[in-house]
């Protein structure tokens, strides 16, 4: 007679390699998954830390750029040099008997 027809299950020894293969594959996806976290958190700070350097030069162009333009902010407070604003545009006044 033929062996494979009187056993009915898998042999012990099939028993013990197969819950050692799911063993490792649960192994390999737990590491996996810690793997992918700690990727996820390490990208994370790196964006965190991409974000504040960029911020940090985004305000000191903002503070140059307030600082340089001081000057020209007062000019405009105090009105155009000899002339009136009509519409936003800065017209002299060259003829004195105008009305």
């Amino acid at each position: 007679m033929n062996r494979k027809s009187i056993d009915a299950g898998p042999r012990p020894t099939q028993i013990g390699a197969r819950s050692r293969l799911y063993a490792s594959v649960l192994l390999r996806k737990a590491l996996a998954f810690a793997a992918g976290a700690v990727l996820l958190a390490a990208g994370l700070m790196f964006s965190l830390l991409v974000f504040a350097f960029v911020a940090a030069g985004a305000l000191m162009l903002w503070g140059f750029l307030w600082w340089k333009t001081r000057e020209l902010r007062r000019q405009l407070r105090a009105g155009p040099p000899g002339g009136r604003v009509i519409d936003g545009a800065a017209v002299r006044d060259t003829d004195t008997t105008s009305p």
